[in-house]
């Protein structure tokens, strides 16, 4: 992954009403991934020896006054994220050098999974770099949550654990600035609201 490099700045953390995050509990597990059309859905079973990251995905509710301090979290273990259709994207990048195929799922899959559509989401870096992503791009475009590039696992070294990936060059109207600072690598929290 030398290809890639970093350019993120650092921004205020924001309260936030619904909150998925990323429970890093260690590196990825992955074997290569054999050969798939890209930007199309695969089955777990039909892309061979592709294993999701050794994570956790919580979605933390809101609290309102009628609620108690603590309230339950949804996890979602990495054989969850195993079920959901894999996808590949090749696409190229503003940060890296030529294309690169990138594999995960489509953002509108987790949120269906999660049965909760937002407005928008907060995508919240490692180093607290924060964007509103509308979320009509999930359904506007192939938006992907991706954990692997080029078949390697993504590392905090190359952009992971995870890397919201924009198919950009399948849409013109993709390659806009306002499009680029969505391209949140090293994804810690995801915030719906």
């Amino acid at each position: 992954m030398s290809r890639l490099r970093f350019a993120h700045a650092d921004h205020k953390h924001r309260w936030l009403r619904v909150v998925l995050t990323l429970v890093v509990s260690g590196s990825f597990l992955a074997a290569p991934v054999g050969a798939q059309d890209t930007t199309q859905p695969h089955d777990a079973s039909s892309v061979p020896d592709v294993h999701p990251p050794v994570t956790s995905l919580e979605v933390r509710l809101p609290l309102s006054a009628d609620q108690p301090q603590e309230i339950p979290a949804i996890r979602l273990t990495p054989a969850e994220l195993a079920d959901m259709p894999l996808t590949r994207v090749s696409t190229s990048t503003i940060v890296t050098d030529g294309v690169i195929t990138f594999t995960g799922i489509l953002m509108r899959d987790l949120l269906d999974y999660v049965g909760y559509f937002p407005e928008a989401v907060t995508a919240t870096a490692l180093n607290d770099y924060e964007i509103d992503i509308p979320a009509s791009d999930f359904t506007d475009f192939d938006v992907l949550l991706a954990w692997q590039a080029d078949d390697e696992v993504l590392t905090r070294h190359d952009k992971g654990p995870f890397w919201i990936i924009y198919p950009r060059d399948d849409h013109i109207r993709l390659q806009d600035i306002r499009y680029d600072y969505r391209w949140v690598w090293q994804l810690h929290r995801l915030a719906l609201h």
